[in-house]
């Protein structure tokens, strides 16, 4: 034991004195508290599920120790994660626990901002939904569009629960048919209106049709204006100028006309009957 102590004897000796100068420089520089803005990574989201708002997309952190490492501390030395192994759905509440953040050995957590964080946890699902065209601009005169035709006419969307309930159609790009007077292919991508859904459908790509032609379009058939639900000529376009051709008409007459809207429970009544009657007013 003692050969094995004073083995190498002024090696130890010369370890030990490099020891206490270097200590010494990194301390005589003092030590001090810095505070860095670190962003938030989200870890063990529970499968089929997804962050659907949060609070806080960063912490502030207070980090105590030498001077010489606080200065030599880089972006990717600081990390926060917040485990959501346990999360349940809906809004809940995760502190930030200090075992979570990855700082250099040599210092030392001296405190969070914040300390937790709200988070609202969703179901991802799916649905079928139908395209819309967004068509703006006139064609040329003398010219109408007598077909729309929307390539697919469904596609899926992907996204929490919560917003895909609020979706009941997607729109194309806008499509500008000004002065259009012949047949014309347009390509472009889906808009959803929310970023947190998306199409699956390849590209996301459709394509529309398009044709001028100098007849006139024919509304009635055998059971007045039919159609879907914002599709050609079941539009609130449409049913506008049908509402000021019928008050064009009635007004023809003398004396005063009584005009009786009636419709059935479904959604697009309202939006129809709105149309209608802000063209006969």
């Amino acid at each position: 034991m003692r050969q094995l102590l004073f083995k190498n004897l002024g090696l130890k000796i010369l370890a030990l004195c490099l020891a206490i100068i270097l200590w010494f420089l990194i301390s005589g520089r003092g030590v001090s508290e810095i505070t860095r803005e670190v962003p938030i990574e989200y870890i063990n989201i529970p499968p089929g599920y997804e962050i659907v708002k949060k609070d806080h997309d960063t912490v502030r952190v207070s980090l105590f120790g030498s001077e010489v490492v606080l200065g030599s501390i880089k972006p990717e030395d600081l990390k926060v994660y917040v485990d959501l192994k346990d999360a349940q759905p809906g809004r809940g509440a995760y502190r930030i626990k200090k075992r979570n953040i990855k700082v250099p050995p040599a210092l030392t957590i001296s405190n969070v901002t914040p300390s937790k964080v709200h988070i609202f946890l969703d179901r991802t699902v799916r649905k079928k939904v139908p395209v819309n065209p967004d068509i703006s601009g006139e064609p040329a005169p003398g010219k109408y569009i007598s077909q729309i035709i929307i390539k697919p006419e469904e596609v899926e969307v992907e996204g929490p629960e919560s917003m895909l309930k609020k979706i009941s159609a997607v729109r194309t790009e806008p499509v500008d048919v000004s002065g259009l007077d012949e047949n014309s292919i347009n390509k472009g991508q889906y808009s959803i209106g929310y970023t947190c859904c998306k199409i699956n459908n390849g590209e996301s790509r459709c394509t529309h049709h398009y044709q001028g032609r100098n007849k006139k379009m024919k509304l009635f058939g055998t059971d007045g204006i039919r159609g879907r639900v914002n599709r050609n000529p079941m539009t609130p376009e449409i049913v506008l100028k049908v509402g000021m051709a019928a008050a064009r008409v009635l007004r023809k007459d003398k004396g005063r006309n009584l005009i009786l809207i009636g419709k059935d429970t479904r959604i697009s009544g309202y939006m129809i009957e709105s149309a209608l009657t802000s063209g006969i007013c």
